[in-house]
């Protein structure tokens, strides 16, 4: 049977998550002939033994592909390698330390047979490090997208890492490799839909009616300040260089000018210092935008370090809530 789907989930250092995010997926056996686990273990020091005595059990009831690396990659880098084990039409992007949420994943193989989307980006429920449910990562109502501009304007911001399923021919390695080093170059699927509108080339774009995935909410191998304040900024530069002219440069003015509004809001430089960010290494990485946030930084830092963050964000709720805004 031709395989739908491939789930490619790359991998360093997290052996304990990375078992529940395998057991997640061979749970329910009546569609493996269907999909394969595709794994790039970038060159990690924790023993994976146990793991990998899993995914070699596993390997009778569906299709798994693991490699491990003598030298390390770079998360872009291993992002790319992984997908180039790939052998299917379809491409789902997983975390180490995400998993499929029970039943959910016979749901996005049906809709790959069904539906055979471009692109579908999926709700999800934030967990913690003990797999308690924290809410919903997105609150995007179901629907169907046909026109780039729409799905760009809408979702741009909304491709994260695990809750991602693309046509493998849109991670066109040529972008891939010109977005290396922004931590985001699995994002190249943006630029094949960019040049698809330029071409008048239909599409369609998908956000399910169903959660799919659980994203976890712990420890990173990424350091969030360099990625916000140096990777995506590059990536802006590069989105630039090989979007097509005209429509799509003004998608990307309306992008842009969303992004920094984000980035420059209290509400964020809160979020980042509650997680336990340090907001003085904004200075390392983008000097000029440290000094412009410098008083936002420190009275991000009075509210979190005063307690203050709960009570904000507890009146924030209530605002969004009778003003029948949804807070996110």
């Amino acid at each position: 049977m031709k395989l739908l789907l491939s789930i490619c989930i790359p991998t360093m250092n997290r052996p304990a998550l990375l078992m529940q995010a395998v057991n997640s997926i061979i749970t329910d056996n009546a569609f493996l002939n269907e999909i394969e686990i595709c794994i790039s273990n970038n060159c990690s020091e924790s023993n994976y033994s146990e793991v990998e005595q899993l995914i070699k059990s596993a390997s009778s009831m569906c299709k798994i592909n693991y490699v491990r690396h003598n030298t390390r990659l770079s998360l872009d880098g291993n992002h790319l390698y992984v997908k180039q084990m790939a052998s299917s039409e379809y491409v789902f992007y997983l975390g180490d330390d995400d998993y499929f949420l029970p039943k959910e994943l016979p749901k996005i193989v049906e809709l790959v047979s069904a539906e055979q989307p471009d692109l579908a980006i999926f709700n999800g429920i934030v967990v913690d490090e003990d797999n308690v449910p924290r809410g919903n990562h997105f609150d995007l109502p179901p629907r169907v997208y046909r026109t780039v501009a729409e799905t760009f304007r809408d979702l741009r911001d909304k491709g994260s890492f695990g809750s991602v399923l693309v046509k493998k021919n849109l991670l066109d390695e040529k972008y891939f490799l010109a977005l290396h080093g922004t931590s985001h170059a699995y994002g190249c699927f943006w630029l094949s839909l960019l040049w698809q509108e330029q071409k008048n080339i239909p599409i369609k774009v998908m956000i399910p009616s169903f959660q799919g995935v659980a994203l976890r909410t712990g420890e990173k191998n990424y350091n969030h300040i360099a990625v916000y304040f140096r990777d995506i900024l590059f990536s802006m530069t590069v989105f630039r260089k090989y979007a097509p002219p005209g429509r799509a440069q003004l998608l990307l003015d309306a992008s842009e000018a969303k992004y920094y509004r984000h980035i420059f809001s209290l509400r964020f430089l809160v979020n980042l210092s509650a997680s336990g960010v340090d907001l003085g290494e904004i200075k390392k990485y983008h000097n000029l935008y440290y000094r412009k946030l410098r008083m936002k930084i420190l009275l991000a830092k009075f509210i979190v370090s005063f307690k203050l963050y709960n009570v904000v964000r507890f009146i924030a709720r209530l605002w969004h809530v009778s003003s029948g805004r949804i807070c996110t």
